[in-house]
Parts: structure tokens; C-alpha cells; sequence
């Protein structure tokens, strides 16, 4: 997430890893179409509106500056959202990113290990969801009417093959959210602001809803098995 504090200080740092104060910045929109600027503050003054959102932001060094350093920031989902390249001395190189690593460090949110899609965030889901069948057990006998526990061939077939239904059911439901609750980047810059601002209510809402509800889900099981 690069809000205007942060987008300075990533453009402060870069000044002082080169020896150029004159830095390049491009400005790509959602239209298609891209914007030269001159400074960072003419980025920060990109209105960034919903139907001309940034989807991408490029930092560069004079070509003949020491080090080089060009950094790409990105908001698509398909896309890495950080890039950069440094080039010069085996010194200056190796300098320039340890500082810029220690930077991301600092922009990066708490869900980047699950943002992306793919694999990772698979198996994430698969933890998440076997945890709740194995506290939903009880109630799942019960709707159901099925003494799975005197069965092992139909405790197993119903375990595995719930297990991958709802996984698979919850998967695409919350990959169908993901770009708007968990964006892999985001600039909190104009009217984006406010956007970013309305994600993290949704984010409070539902992730409250979701643990609230099983919080009740196992004190109702709690209290059915202390009195059955």
C-alpha cells in the first residue's frame, strides 16, 4: 500500500542511493493511457479517479546516473507488484538493495503471503477449511443425520469429499473477492484514498462476521455437549 508519505520516502531514498536529484516518473492509468511527470508531486496530484485509476507507477534515474535505478510499483493482479533494477558497481548494487528490500519491508501488508493467486494461497484456504470441519464435525452429524462415527469408510468418503467441495466452493468465492478486498497493491493516492479507506471497513466487517460466528458455533457446541 503506497500512500503519499511512503511514495516520498521511497522517492528520497532513491535520490540518496544516486548521485541525481532529477528523477523520471511515468503514471499509467486503467484507460490505457500514461502520464510523463517531473516531479513527485505532480504524481501525488494524479486524481486517480475510479474510472482512471493508476495501475502503475515507474521511478527511474537519469541513464547516467550511479547506480541506476529504475522501480516499477503495480496494482494488477496478474502483474508483480514490485519491480526494480539496479545497475552499476558490485558495491553500489548490492547497497542499493539491501535499502530498497528493508523499504518494501515497510509497504508490504499482513495478507501479501496469501494475495497473490496461485498455489500459496490454495493450500492457505486448505488449512483454514479443515480446521473448520474439524470443529463443525459435531453439527454436520447432526443436519445431517449420519452417525458418521459408526462408519470409518463413510466418516472418511464424507470427510474427503466435503473437505474439497466446500475448499473448492470457498476457494472461488474468495478468489472472485480478492482483488478488492485483498489487493496486491494499492495507491492510496486522490480519490483512491477513500477507496482504500472503504476496503479496510469491509476487511474489519466481514473478518469480525466470520470469527464471530465461529466463536458462537463452538460455544453452541460446547454447551450441546456438557448437557446431552
Amino acid at each position: 500500500m503506497l500512500d503519499e508519505k511512503k511514495f516520498r520516502q521511497l522517492d528520497a531514498l532513491i535520490k540518496d542511493l544516486t548521485d541525481s536529484d532529477n528523477l523520471e516518473y511515468r503514471v499509467s492509468l486503467s484507460d490505457g493511457s500514461s502520464i510523463t511527470c517531473e516531479s513527485a508531486d505532480e504524481v501525488l496530484g494524479v486524481q486517480n479517479s475510479r474510472e482512471r485509476r493508476i495501475t502503475s507507477i515507474w521511478m527511474d534515474t537519469p541513464y547516467r546516473s550511479e547506480p541506476r535505478i529504475e522501480v516499477k510499483l503495480n496494482t494488477e493482479w496478474y502483474s508483480d507488484p514490485v519491480e526494480y533494477e539496479v545497475a552499476g558497481s558490485e558495491k553500489d548494487v548490492f547497497h542499493s538493495y539491501d535499502r530498497l528490500r528493508e523499504y518494501y519491508s515497510g509497504v508490504r501488508q499482513w495478507y501479501s503471503f496469501i494475495a497473490k493467486p496461485g498455489l500459496r494461497m490454495w493450500f492457505a484456504f486448505q488449512a483454514f477449511l479443515g480446521l473448520i470441519l474439524v470443529f463443525s464435525g459435531y453439527w454436520l452429524e447432526r443436519l445431517l443425520g449420519i452417525e458418521l462415527s459408526a462408519n470409518l469408510g463413510a466418516l472418511i468418503l464424507f470427510s474427503v469429499g466435503g473437505f474439497w467441495t466446500i475448499s473448492l466452493v470457498v476457494y472461488l468465492c474468495f478468489y472472485a473477492l480478492r482483488k478488492w478486498l485483498l489487493p496486491t497493491g494499492i495507491f492510496a493516492i486522490g480519490d483512491s484514498i477513500d477507496r482504500y479507506n472503504g476496503i479496510v471497513i469491509a476487511r474489519k466487517v466481514i473478518g469480525g462476521s466470520i470469527i464471530l460466528a465461529l466463536l458462537v458455533s463452538l460455544l453452541a457446541s460446547a454447551i450441546s455437549a456438557q448437557f446431552s
